[in-house]
């Protein structure tokens, strides 16, 4: 399957780090985090990747393509003093392929997910994360759950301490509500032409809140807030938690 990774985000609660590049190249030991998120879909034999760039894309196009693994795996060098050349005795990156594409610096998730729908439009299903999402899930069983079960979509959730994007789940992992429920509340499902419904969803991708002109400032440095504020907008950028803190 194609995996998409959204990598435009501004990374507010890595400040230290995210004034001079984007959170997806903080380096977990010798690499970046989105490097070990890559390394953990390709292990389960995903290596097609469509990274939705967004803040300091530049970086992490320059990273890529600039990138040697050299640096970091054992290998042997011969034509020391001619014409040299380099074995790597572990290429786990060689069978990559990346598309790289910009999905705009304000864009929320679903924004950057329909700029690159021409990439996996044409694909039965195809899988995304964030680029910081990394995990020991085994994606394999998840995969085939989702097949078994002829589902329209899945996700990994965790019990979380916070009370936004909570979820009920049956005890058979299905999340599900009554169909006379969820009409009353997302009137896009009584929709009955799918043309609709999809253009109904795209309609429904909102703006991006305008304090991400501020963060933008926080990151490049030219705007100093108080923590307490900085957590605040950390909620407040997430369009799901805005409505829910209004109610």
């Amino acid at each position: 399957m194609k995996v998409v990774l959204f990598c435009g985000g501004l990374g507010t609660r890595l400040r230290e780090h995210s004034d001079t590049v984007p959170k997806p190249l903080v380096n977990i030991g010798h690499r970046p985090i989105v490097w070990h998120l890559m390394r953990y879909y390709a292990h389960f034999g995903h290596k097609d990747f469509i990274l939705c760039l967004g803040y300091r894309g530049d970086l992490i196009r320059e990273y890529f393509l600039n990138y040697n693994e050299a640096l970091t795996e054992d290998f042997t060098l011969s034509g020391l003093g001619g014409a040299r050349q380099v074995e790597l005795h572990d290429a786990r990156t060689q069978d990559w392929r990346i598309t790289f594409v910009d999905t705009g610096l304000h864009s929320n998730i679903g924004q950057r997910l329909l700029r690159v729908r021409k990439y996996v439009e044409s694909e039965p299903a195809f899988l995304a994360n964030y680029a910081d999402g990394l995990s020991d899930v085994p994606l394999d069983k998840v995969i085939a759950e989702f097949e078994r079960r002829n589902a329209t979509a899945t996700f990994v959730s965790v019990r979380s301490g916070q009370s936004f994007h909570a979820v009920n789940a049956g005890e058979d992992g299905v999340v599900s509500g009554r169909l006379g429920d969820l009409r009353r509340t997302v009137p896009e499902l009584k929709l009955e032409n799918e043309a609709d419904f999809v253009e109904a969803m795209r309609q429904a991708v909102t703006d991006p809140p305008p304090i991400y002109a501020d963060i933008i400032k926080i990151n490049l440095g030219v705007l100093d807030v108080p923590d307490e504020k900085i957590a605040e907008w950390e909620l407040g950028k997430n369009e799901c938690a805005a409505k829910a803190v209004r109610k």
